[in-house]
């Protein structure tokens, strides 16, 4: 990660989000010298995408079997479906929609291994869409955490284009490492197994690493 320092505060932002801000700043410069009211509207567009690849340290939540978010955001549904890349059996999926605002960081959500991971392209519906986990694009990685199957499904959504996932195949990962990120407005999908408590209600505001999204039996 690249690091900012300033006298009281370190700040850092994602190197995926570097390209975008070098190439903003370097219109912002451009159009400074050639028209400065322009300038200006660049100027604001290039503190939004600082702000937007902002990459905050965390304390992660200790626990015992605890499960943590994957991704900063609001909780808009949470469903009992049928996924075949986990289980045989129903599993609970909890959607967490990002908007342009949140922090776009993901994070492992337990300790575990790799075990799938698998990139789909499709469409680019908006993220809150329920149909958006089934037919946008998007990256879907399942851990294995004591034997127990975890799964995480980074979406693209109408305004987000890019999912980026840093994590291959037999990773070992900690819990609140990170995995990747959604550029500019997303959704991530948490798949619990039916057993496992779920600590979360719709509408919850949630935090990648912080918040305990539900423990498992």
């Amino acid at each position: 990660m690249t690091k900012l320092k300033c006298p009281k505060m370190k700040f850092k932002i994602a190197k995926d989000g570097l390209p975008i801000i070098v190439f903003f700043v370097l219109l912002t410069i451009l159009s400074a010298f050639l028209y400065r009211p322009v300038g200006i509207i660049f100027l604001i567009l290039l503190s939004f995408c600082v702000f937007f690849f902002r990459d905050p340290e965390r304390e992660i939540t200790k626990g015992e079997n605890i499960v943590l978010a994957p991704a900063d955001g609001k909780v808009v549904a949470i469903q009992q479906i049928q996924e075949s890349k986990i289980s045989n059996e129903p599993v609970n999926r909890i959607s967490i929609f990002l908007s342009i605002f949140d922090v776009h960081i993901n994070r492992a959500p337990v300790d575990g291994e790799v075990i799938y991971l698998e990139y789909s392209k499709g469409r680019f519906l908006d993220a809150r869409n329920p149909k958006a986990s089934e037919v946008n694009e998007n990256n879907f990685m399942v851990l294995s955490h004591k034997g127990t199957k975890i799964a995480v499904r980074q979406i693209a959504g109408k305004i987000a284009r890019r999912v980026i996932c840093k994590c291959n195949k037999s990773d070992k990962l900690k819990i609140g490492e990170r995995i990747g990120m959604i550029k500019f407005g997303s959704r991530t999908d948490l798949f619990l197994p039916m057993n496992a408590e779920i600590n979360s209600k719709i509408g919850d505001m949630v935090k990648a690493g912080i918040t305990i999204m539900g423990k498992l039996s």
